[in-house]
C-alpha cells in the first residue's frame, strides 16, 4: 500500500509563516501589504496574507546569483586531497598485498 501526499495550498498565512516560506523580513513584507503589492487581511489582531498572493511576489523577484564561499570551495578542496590520498595509500597497500 502506497500513501502519497497532497499539498493542499492554503488560502492565507501569517506574517510568521510568510516570513518562513519567502525569507524576507516582517519589515519588509509589511511594506509591501502597505505599498498594496501583497494582499493581506486581518483576522482579529492577526494578519493574514493572501497565499496566491505572495506567490505572485516572490515569482515576480529577479533571481539570484548564488556563490560559494570560498572558504567552502577551499575546504572541500582540501577534503577531496586528502580523500584522494587516502585512496592512493590503500591501492599502494593493496598492490603491495597481492605481490
Amino acid at each position: 500500500m502506497t500513501t502519497e501526499r497532497v499539498f493542499i495550498e492554503p488560502l492565507g498565512v501569517s506574517v510568521k509563516e510568510a516570513v518562513r516560506i519567502s525569507a524576507r523580513s516582517r519589515a519588509h513584507l509589511y511594506e509591501k501589504i502597505a505599498s498594496g503589492e501583497l494582499d493581506a487581511s486581518k483576522a482579529g489582531t492577526r494578519t493574514i496574507i493572501d497565499y496566491q498572493s505572495l506567490k505572485k511576489l516572490l515569482a515576480s523577484q529577479p533571481q539570484g546569483i548564488v556563490r560559494e564561499h570560498p572558504n567552502l570551495v577551499e575546504g572541500r578542496r582540501r577534503y577531496q586531497a586528502v580523500q584522494a590520498a587516502k585512496a592512493a595509500k590503500r591501492k599502494a597497500k593493496r598492490a603491495k598485498s597481492n605481490k
